[in-house]
């Protein structure tokens, strides 16, 4: 319990000190740009891991099968966020005038698919308690 405290605690401070130095480089239109593709990547990333992760780790038995078809389902739902990203980019692009947000849609589609395929595996390590 101590650890998992302490690791929230490290896990938040990191977080606020890489915000003020990423303040700090970037200028202010840029942050722009990252906030409204953070935000938007958040709401995707939310829906594609709606359930599948939380299945393997509450799941009592799991097999290859169900580590197999939870993967597969994932990446498929991982497409499908990407294509919607991708899809959303030029009316961002166009509401708010700037064309980095397709540019930046189009990373955050990519990192969406690769961390999809890597879900599944995050939910084995914490099933067995091995990952904090």
């Amino acid at each position: 319990m101590l650890l998992s405290s302490a690791d929230r605690v490290v896990g938040l401070t990191v977080n606020f000190a890489l915000n003020v130095i990423i303040s700090r480089l970037l200028t202010p239109s840029e942050v722009g740009v990252a906030l409204i593709g953070t935000a938007t990547a958040v709401v995707a990333i939310g829906i594609r891991d709606f359930a599948t992760p939380a299945y393997l780790v509450q799941k009592p038995e799991i097999d290859a099968t169900d580590v197999r078809t939870t993967t597969a389902l994932n990446v498929i739902l991982g497409v499908v966020v990407a294509a919607l990203l991708m899809g959303v980019a030029p009316l961002m692009q166009r509401v708010y005038g700037d064309p980095r947000l397709t540019t930046f849609f189009t990373v955050v589609a990519i990192a969406n698919i690769v961390e999809a395929s890597m879900a599944p595996m995050q939910s084995l390590l914490q099933r067995d308690m091995k990952f904090r």
